[in-house]
């Protein structure tokens, strides 16, 4: 009977060390999961008032070929405790023959704050460019800034502008 009540007892022992045990590890994968930020907006912050640093007789938003555009970016967001969210910037656009740059390429939403800069720079070419053959055409382009999270999740915000030969 003894050796019964300890071969129990020890049974006991096992499956209370596994419940903890898995016990343990829900919650841990539980507080992982639960505990990431949250990715709120991608917002282009000075897209309204970006003036030509070559010739600042143009209109708002309108540049010569050949001119860098620099805008700021603000990723919205928060992070749950100890972990940071990392969103990935990405930028598509209406045509046109002009690049567009991040710097840096991924916002880091990190705890206690609220967001996240990066600097879009979009490039366009004169004429003469080798880069372009015949540079960036005259017109109206539109560039469309997209956020995406770990998980997924996107948000975008657009930036219209002009260039003139």
């Amino acid at each position: 009977m003894t050796i019964m009540v300890k071969k129990i007892g020890k049974i006991l022992i096992i499956i209370l060390v596994v419940v903890i045990a898995v016990s343990l590890f829900v919650g841990v994968w539980y507080f992982y999961f639960s505990a990431k930020g949250t990715f709120n907006s991608v917002t282009i912050t000075d897209k309204n008032d970006k003036e030509s640093m070559v010739n600042p007789f143009l209109p708002i938003n309108t540049f010569e070929a050949g001119e860098n555009i620099s805008l700021s970016i603000w990723v919205s967001g928060t992070s749950n405790f100890l972990l940071s969210e990392q969103v990935t910037l990405s930028a598509s656009s209406s045509g046109g023959a002009f690049t567009c740059a991040f710097d840096p390429p991924q916002a880091i939403l990190d705890y206690g704050y609220s967001g996240s800069r990066s600097t879009l720079t979009i490039t366009t070419f004169p004429k003469s460019s080798n880069f372009i053959e015949g540079g960036t055409p005259a017109g109206t382009y539109t560039v469309t800034v997209i956020g995406t999270d770990s998980s997924g999740v996107e948000h975008q915000d657009s930036y219209s502008f002009s260039v003139v030969s």
